[in-house]
């Protein structure tokens, strides 16, 4: 990803849908009398609450709005907002996925994934349907890959990593 990004905290998350907040966002970044300039990006929703990432072309634009103080106007509303700038911005998105959990043999799946902040109802036998953070989402395939693991070295059969899957659907 080109540009600087800042990260902004403070973002009201329920009075506009998505979308409209990401074009409320970018408005606001590319006036001039908030520092502002070229947007390149917005991520909004990410996996904080009331987060947004901005990634603007020019760092000397990303300077400026850290020397401004900002507030947003949402519905007439005041927000003032937090802002510093990010090297390194990971982006996440909400998921939604069905985890194929029939090669474990414990609940130890089900307390890993609500221990990371998802929703999770059955969706068939061996089956669950997951709600929640995609980069939560690879956290946890990692170590749903640890499990099996050591569940398969308890048992001395031969784990297969491939047989893990993750469907994603939007």
């Amino acid at each position: 990803m080109d540009g600087t990004a800042v990260e902004v905290l403070g973002v009201p998350g329920n009075l506009l849908s998505p979308d409209r907040m990401i074009d409320k966002l970018t408005i606001h970044f590319l006036r001039p009398r908030n520092g502002g300039g070229e947007v390149l990006e917005v991520a909004f929703p990410t996996s904080s609450s009331r987060r947004a990432v901005v990634v603007f072309e020019m760092p000397e634009v990303a300077a400026s709005v850290l020397q401004h103080i900002q507030v947003l106007e949402v519905e007439g509303q005041h927000f003032p907002l937090q802002v510093w700038r990010t090297d390194r911005p990971e982006f996440d998105m909400p998921v939604k996925a069905t985890l194929d959990v029939t090669m474990f043999s414990s609940d130890d799946v089900w307390r890993l994934l609500k221990s990371h902040g998802f929703q999770v109802t059955g969706r068939g036998p061996g089956l669950l349907l997951v709600h929640g953070s995609f980069l939560k989402l690879r956290d946890v395939k990692a170590q749903l890959q640890q499990l099996l693991t050591r569940e398969t070295h308890h048992s001395r059969h031969t784990p297969k990593f491939s047989a893990l899957q993750l469907r994603v659907s939007s």
